[in-house]
């Protein structure tokens, strides 16, 4: 899901030109290297990436005592599949944040380490609302604003659904009143954030949680109960969290909507098109790595061929979606991140795509008067044609206008064209 490149259409140009009317028929190719990319000042469209979520986004702030390791050994947990193995302890994967820092060329380290990336994992809306309030205050305190050209990324909500649930099956509306006091209080951070000078703001919404291998770790009497509670209080946080976000627009802000929930139901439709063992197991079964045992996870069904530590299958995380009950792979994650990315990149290649289009017609019109002027002086015989054909390289900046549009037009051009005498004219 890229936007790069531009594949132009033949046109057919007319230019008038001299004191009378000269017409002439070109066919115009711009092939090969057109694309429309930023140049080298610009290349880097964000200068940070700040993130603030839960374990779907923390790339390693939860360190926990590595078990039968020597004392002071801590592991540093990332909820996904391992990226390997080194003296038998597990090497960190990585998650959705990692993948958009790369595609952006900047760095999201965990904040543990003094990097950018301030999720932790089992945090809930009040949890990451606080972490912004630290955040944004501390800013505050030294006279400071968030860059002008940082990206922030967030989501919440995922571990509210843990006291939903609890409360779904006494009392429905209790639970889906809490989840929509979650979506405003991730309102509250976005405008927190907004209001520190955050110019470029993600919010993901929530993947539909009955689509999660732990909700299938439930007893079948149970099962159709709070699957149908999980997908239900899903909504319910998705709908807030849509009216919120408009009013957090409404007051200036400029949020970015990661439409998470949309994007996993895509792929769930698509998993052969992307690469995925193409079985309904995908949402009921996981990889089932569980770091803080080194072992199966036991909240969730290991996926039949592909699962961890299965008797003779060395299990492939990358065939699957779910790295545990809850969280994905890395493979989704990386895609989740060039998902992100693409939807803060695409608003720039379609407002530069007018730009593109002048340039490539400046250069047409330009081949096309080149001919005609060579040729004007010439004695002009009934019926007689005249052809070119003209190359061109070059490059075009493309706008000025900060990280949302800039960039520059590197491309190939084909002009070819012919002009016959017809009388007074050339046609």
């Amino acid at each position: 899901m890229t936007y790069h490149t531009f594949p132009q259409k033949t046109r057919v140009l007319l230019s008038a030109l001299k004191a009378g009317f000269f017409a002439l028929l070109a066919l115009a190719f711009f092939a090969a290297a057109s694309a429309a990319r930023a140049d080298g000042k610009n290349e880097r469209h964000f200068n940070t990436l700040l993130v603030f979520g839960d374990s779907l986004l923390d790339s390693g702030n939860l360190a926990v005592p590595v078990p039968n390791a020597p004392a002071g050994v801590n592991l540093t947990l990332v909820f996904t599949d391992p990226a390997g193995f080194e003296n038998n302890l597990p090497v960190a994967g990585e998650v959705a944040p990692d993948f958009l820092a790369a595609r952006l060329g900047v760095v999201a380290d965990p904040r543990l380490v003094g990097g950018s990336n301030y999720a932790v994992a089992g945090s809930n809306a009040e949890h990451v609302y606080a972490a912004v309030m630290a955040y944004t205050d501390g800013l505050a305190a030294a006279n400071g604003r968030i860059d002008s050209n940082a990206l922030v990324v967030m989501n919440g909500g995922a571990n509210n659904m843990t006291i939903a649930l609890a409360l779904a099956g006494t009392d429905f509306a209790a639970a889906g009143a809490h989840m929509q006091g979650a979506a405003t209080t991730m309102r509250m951070a976005m405008e927190s954030l907004h209001d520190a000078g955050a110019r470029y703001v993600i919010m993901q919404n929530l993947p539909n949680v009955a689509f999660t291998p732990g909700i299938y770790v439930t007893p079948p009497p149970a099962l159709a109960l709070v699957s149908t509670a999980a997908e239900g209080l899903s909504g319910i946080y998705n709908e807030a969290l849509s009216a919120n976000i408009s009013m957090a627009r409404a007051d200036g802000a400029n949020i970015i909507v990661a439409d998470i929930n949309g994007f996993f139901n895509h792929v769930i439709d698509n998993l052969g098109a992307y690469g995925f063992e193409n079985t309904p197991e995908q949402y009921q079964t996981c990889y089932g790595y569980d770091p803080t045992v080194q072992g199966q996870d036991p909240a969730c069904n290991a996926h039949p061929v592909h699962g961890h530590m299965l008797p003779n299958s060395p299990g492939d995380p990358t065939q699957l979606l779910f790295a545990d009950n809850v969280h994905p792979t890395q493979r989704f994650h990386g895609m989740a991140g060039d998902y992100m990315y693409d939807i803060t990149r695409a608003p720039t290649e379609i407002a530069l795509l007018p730009e593109i289009g002048l340039s490539d017609l400046t250069r047409q019109f330009a081949a096309a008067a080149g001919f005609l002027h060579n040729g004007h002086n010439a004695v002009e015989v009934e019926g007689a044609r005249d052809c070119f054909a003209d190359l061109q390289f070059g490059r075009a900046n493309l706008g000025d206008n900060g990280p949302a549009a800039n960039g520059a037009l590197d491309g190939i051009g084909l002009s070819a064209g012919c002009a016959v005498s017809r009388g007074d004219y050339r046609v």
